[in-house]
């Protein structure tokens, strides 16, 4: 048994999501084995994958998905999603085929399928738009405002490859729901919350008509959608519904032969809508009619108990030989168990919001046609996670169609495509399945980009977005022996995130010795003030000694013997003349500056004006 969590619509809600799990097996002392995400997971590693979103601009946020992709914060649980119809389309582009985002979660890829702890689990990412269904792949990275939406849209090509799938399915995942699923659930219940879907429920164009196909082909055990935004669960009864198998999508060359002893169930709705490839029970009675009819194929099928005599009767008892032949026909006449589900649970949850049904917690027996069930404890479980052999398979036959122009290449017929799916199973076998972990799915995730920073803003957005191979995908062709066909024009890249920044040693101070105090302070534990310490001695400078200046001639020695009177006037014995290039400056003791300045201020007013006289001497 596994222990699955399913989430609708996360949004970028990876901490809401993993809080809320953690607070589930703290309360039920329970342990959760796998979360599977349905879509518009929001992988943005910086801003230049937030610039290739198709989100309305109100709804752009970055969200915190770039802290487990850089590794500052690590998924707890085991996570596997497929993509909706919010997503960073050029990172999900590289992991065209699956891969890791970051540490411990897992991308299914456009269409892939894996195995975990036994379990079977498929999906398809995107939503259907018949615009762009019969279209290769023509997106160019980076994406254009069209391409940012029409890359995630459903091509006809993945459906083609998923509906190879021959053995049992246990978990299909998409995120859009099969068209006509509200068939057999609650439907009233629906239109009382989502009214708006009225007209489409009424007119059968809600959901997807290629999960429609798909649910009624490989009918798994459980399918889990989102991207509706509100918590809806059906059972789809797979016995009852014979006759869908021969109006749904199947290969032209081999059409499924309808039972001859199962009689058509009427359709008692005269305004229910024909469509050609699906049919859907009528709404009201029809549905009502369909429950009570009791298909004669069931008793006919019923194995005819042995004739034994009975010893009470007769009081003789029954030859042994007798009761051999009766048992061995028996045993021939019993019909074999179907090897596919016939029921299929459905469930579509809410995105992650307060008070909202975005979560559910499931058990499921990993029992099946080559399975057993788990019976040890679940402290001792560890579960594998592991590629599937029939989608290696599958992946090596169609590959040569898939096309990365506009036209998609013709797909080869039923009875073509089978042969080939059956050598490329071989080859599977004998080269991967046959080596010790040749199917466990590796666990080398790489960082293609930078992480966001908060010191980066908005800034070099179209550097970010750069198309570029990842190490992922390339090692995943290599080893099921094929060419990688994603950005195989450009590099294999692996981001290396620079080192933090170095900061110079810190030198430890030395053990025992005291830190020396201020002079004045006796020592470290003196606590007193700035007041205390002691009086700052006065400054002493020697007199300048000057050497006797040469006598000039001319101006130069009238300047010169003019402040030379004027000093000894002021009563200085002691001033020295300095004569330097034809010019004469006086040096006077610091005493007599502030007569000097006075001197000096009285001549530069009258030059320049009497009544300017106290702005002269300021400026002097």
């Amino acid at each position: 048994m596994v222990r699955v969590a399913i989430e609708g619509c996360c949004h970028g809600e990876l901490d809401k999501i993993y809080s809320s799990l953690k607070h589930i097996e703290t309360k039920e002392r329970v342990k959760i084995d796998l979360l599977i995400i349905c879509g518009d997971f929001q992988s943005l590693r910086n801003y230049g994958d937030l610039d290739q979103m198709a989100v309305p601009e109100k709804h752009k946020k970055l969200g915190i998905f770039h802290e487990y992709y850089s590794g500052k914060k690590t998924a707890p649980i085991l996570t596997v999603f497929i993509g909706g119809n919010h997503e960073g389309s050029n990172y999900l582009w590289e992991l065209y085929h699956g891969g890791w985002v970051c540490p411990n979660i897992y991308f299914l890829g456009f269409a892939g399928v894996v195995n975990f702890g036994g379990l079977r689990i498929a999906g398809l990412t995107g939503i259907f738009d018949p615009k762009h269904y019969n279209l290769g792949y023509h997106e160019v990275i980076p994406l254009n405002r069209e391409q940012c939406r029409s890359i995630y849209h459903v091509r006809r090509y993945n459906e083609y490859r998923v509906s190879q799938l021959t053995n049992p399915i246990d978990i299909f995942v998409s995120h859009d729901w099969p068209r006509g699923i509200y068939h057999y659930g609650d439907k009233k219940r629906l239109l009382s919350v989502k009214s708006f879907f009225e007209h489409e429920v009424n007119t059968n164009t809600l959901g997807s008509q290629v999960n429609e196909r798909l649910l009624y082909l490989l009918k798994p055990r459980f399918w889990f959608s989102a991207h509706l935004h509100v918590k809806f669960a059906a059972l789809v009864n797979h016995s009852l519904l014979e006759q869908n198998k021969a109006k749904a999508w199947a290969p032209p060359t081999a059409p499924p032969a309808r039972p001859a002893q199962v009689a058509p169930v009427p359709v008692v709705n005269p305004d229910a809508i024909d469509i050609v490839d699906s049919d859907e029970e009528a709404e009201g009675e029809a549905v009502a009619a369909t429950e009570k009819v009791e298909t004669p194929i069931v008793e006919e099928e019923k194995p005819v108990e042995p004739k034994i005599v009975d010893a009470a009767d007769t009081q003789e008892e029954p030859a042994a030989a007798d009761v051999q032949e009766q048992a061995t026909a028996t045993e021939a006449e019993e019909p074999q168990k179907p090897k596919e589900p016939q029921v299929t649970r459905f469930l579509a949850l809410d995105k992650c919001l307060p008070r909202r049904d975005f979560l559910q917690v499931l058990d499921i027996d990993a029992v099946g046609e080559g399975k057993e069930a788990q019976t040890e404890p679940k402290e001792a479980v560890t579960h594998s996670f592991e590629y599937d052999e029939e989608w290696l398979a599958i992946v090596r036959a169609t590959y040569d169609h898939l096309s990365l122009q506009r036209n998609q290449v013709d797909l080869p017929d039923q009875v073509t495509i089978k042969e080939r799916i059956r050598k490329e199973l071989e080859w599977v076998k004998e080269n991967i399945s046959s080596k010790e972990d040749g199917l466990v799915v590796p666990r080398n995730f790489v960082m293609t980009a930078p992480p966001h920073l908060p010191s980066h803003g908005h800034r070099n957005i179209m550097a970010l977005g750069q198309p570029v191979q990842n190490p992922q995908t390339v090692a995943f062709c290599e080893k099921i022996g094929l060419p990688n066909k994603i950005n195989s024009t450009y590099e294999v890249t692996t981001y290396v995130e620079p080192p933090p920044p170095v900061s110079p040693p810190r030198i430890p101070r030395a053990a025992n010795v005291a830190p020396i105090p201020p002079p004045g302070i006796k020592d470290a534990s003196d606590n007193r003030g700035l007041n205390s310490l002691p009086p700052r001695p006065a400054l002493s400078l020697p007199e300048p000694k000057f050497s006797q200046p040469e006598q000039a001639d001319g101006e130069t020695a009238e300047i010169a013997e003019d402040h030379g009177n004027e000093g000894k006037a002021g009563g200085e014995s002691d001033a020295m003349e300095v004569a330097e290039v034809g010019q004469s400056l006086v040096a006077q003791p610091i005493a007599d500056f502030a007569d000097t300045m006075d001197a000096a201020g009285t001549r530069s007013s009258d030059e320049i004006g009497s009544e300017n006289e106290p702005d002269a001497k300021r400026r002097c």
